[in-house]
This record gives C-alpha cells, structure tokens and sequence, in this order.
C-alpha cells in the first residue's frame, strides 16, 4: 500500500468512517454432528491488551502512550486477569496475524459473533451474522494510517461457516469452523486502485451470551 507522509490520518478516523461493503450475500451453514478437532487452544490464555508479565518474576509491563512502563502488581493494581481463548484462526490482513478470541452474542433472533484480537497493533475486526440456517460475513478492517478521502471496500469471494448443531440458545457454547476469503479494494482520489486478496479462517468454541439489541 502507498502511503504519503503529508497526507497521514489515523484510520480510526478515517476509514472506519467511509468503510461500506460492496457485497452482503447469505450462505447456507453446514452442520457437522461429528465435528472433530481437539479444541485444545481453549486451554491457552493471555493477559488483556497491552499488559505483558516479565517472565516469572510477577513484574508487568503496561504498553502506555509513551515506552513501556514497568510495574510491580503488589504497587500498582493491573488487570492480570486471564483471558481464554475461544479462537485458533488466521488471517492475512496487515501481513498476516492469529485471532484468538471471538464472543458469540444472542440478538433479537440472530446471532453475531465477533472474532478480534491483537490491539493495539491489530484493531480489526471481523463479523459473522448468523440467521436461522444461513449466514454472511462482514469485515470491518481499519489500518494504523490512510489517505485522506481513501476508500475500503469488499467483496466477498467465499464463505464457509460449519457448526455443530442446527439451532443455540443462551448458555450454549458454539463451535464450528469459519473459512472465508474477500477481496479488499482501496481507492484513493487521483490514485490507481489497489486490490488485496484477503482470508479469515479457524476454528471457535465460545459461549453464547445476551447481546445488545442494536449495532454492529
């Protein structure tokens, strides 16, 4: 991607804002009763974002604003909880990252879940709407930096979601495995366009919890 340093804005600002999707298509789910896989990275867990344990020393380091501040837990209170992860999937956005964590929210009468790891480096996040025995995905990509008056778009080529069941109600845990590519096209004023060819595929194992009734 071509970058012009005069012309640099945080993406948040930017392309979160103008970001629309070029394609909402719904694809039948599979339903896979004998769905087998060890689910073992379940067991795995991180500290939350920008919290890091200096080996087994019970020191952190806490990522502010400025360089990396050194902290005693026993002087200062951090949230060390542990995070599980409830995703083993990969994607090639920003070079390629793991994605080890996606919720699963009840709304109305769909379900959303939402697969997002990696802040601050990595603040996308990707959707999957679930509805009755189809679903469709959604991406919602932002870069630490864009042009002003840049433009994403997607289309999505593929979408497979696999679950192991039909139907969830709250308290359920949902497992499958999600495989979907996207073509990623940005268009800058006065500029060629550029296309990327980008994919999201894993497993996930999470609880089903109540939602918020609107957004995403």
């Amino acid at each position: 991607m071509r970058f012009k340093p005069f012309l640099f804005v945080l993406a948040c600002l930017v392309a979160g804002a103008q970001l629309t999707l070029a394609q909402t298509k719904f694809s039948k789910i599979k339903i896979d009763k004998n769905f087998k896989d060890t689910l073992s990275f379940v067991y795995g867990w991180d500290y939350p974002a920008g919290i890091y344990e200096i080996g087994n020393t019970r020191e952190f380091a806490r990522f502010v604003d400025g360089p990396d501040t050194i902290v005693r837990t026993a002087a200062v209170q951090l949230d060390t909880t542990h995070l599980f992860f409830t995703a083993n999937c990969e994607t090639n956005v920003q070079g390629g990252y793991k994605i080890r964590y996606c919720s699963a929210e009840k709304k109305l009468n769909k379900i959303v879940l939402t697969l997002a790891d990696g802040l601050p480096d990595y603040p996308s996040e990707y959707y999957i709407h679930i509805s009755g025995d189809s679903f469709y995905f959604r991406p919602k990509i932002i870069y630490p930096i864009m042009y002003v008056g840049g433009k994403l778009t997607y289309h999505i080529t593929k979408q497979s979601l696999t679950l192991v069941k039909k139907s969830y109600v709250l308290g359920d845990t949902v497992i499958g495995y999600v495989n979907v590519a996207f073509m990623e096209t940005i268009s800058i004023p006065g500029e060629p366009q550029e296309t990327h060819k980008l994919y999201l595929r894993g497993l996930i194992k999470t609880p089903l919890k109540q939602g918020i009734q609107n957004g995403r």
